[in-house]
């Protein structure tokens, strides 16, 4: 709250004067602000040729992301705990899922169940993501990170 206070320049009354929900409806609003970042350049890769490659890709800006400390924070250790639903319709969890789908229907990935496969996707990345946050070097951390992350997906491809 200190932070958020100082940055916007005010008395902590003015704040909740805002937001008369108090320090969830304060959280949600700045978890929607980093999750619309990361949707945005993550919305970027749509162009890419395959549902794989917008996969690994998407991988590699939430990683990339964790290096910034607001957002590794926010999304990986207090949203989980303050902000329902996140598994929910338009959710990190949902939209990976989606490219999950995407990617076993093109026969890109092999076909198993693709809620198993997008839950222990999700689970390694957001591992990953927490391995990012407590490295001394941040930037080795997450390519040696996106490495592994396309080792895991490339066990998952599809037979040519």
């Amino acid at each position: 709250m200190a932070a958020i206070l100082e940055r916007a320049g005010m008395a902590r009354g003015a704040l909740y004067h805002y937001f008369p929900g108090g320090k969830a409806e304060i959280f949600t609003a700045v978890f929607d602000m980093i999750n619309e970042a990361f949707h945005r350049r993550r919305d970027s890769l749509h162009d890419l040729p395959s549902p794989l490659a917008r996969l690994e890709s998407g991988v590699a800006v939430f990683l990339d992301m964790c290096t910034e400390d607001d957002f590794a924070r926010i999304a990986l250790a207090e949203a989980p705990q303050v902000v329902p639903g996140q598994g929910g319709r338009g959710s990190s969890y949902a939209l990976l899922r989606d490219q999950v789908v995407e990617a076993i229907a093109a026969g890109e990935l092999v076909l198993l169940d693709h809620e198993a496969v997008a839950m222990a996707l999700y689970g390694a990345v957001r591992s990953a993501g927490e391995h990012v946050i407590a490295a001394d070097n941040r930037a080795t951390a997450v390519m040696e990170s996106i490495k592994t992350l396309n080792c895991f997906l490339d066990g998952l491809r599809a037979a040519p």
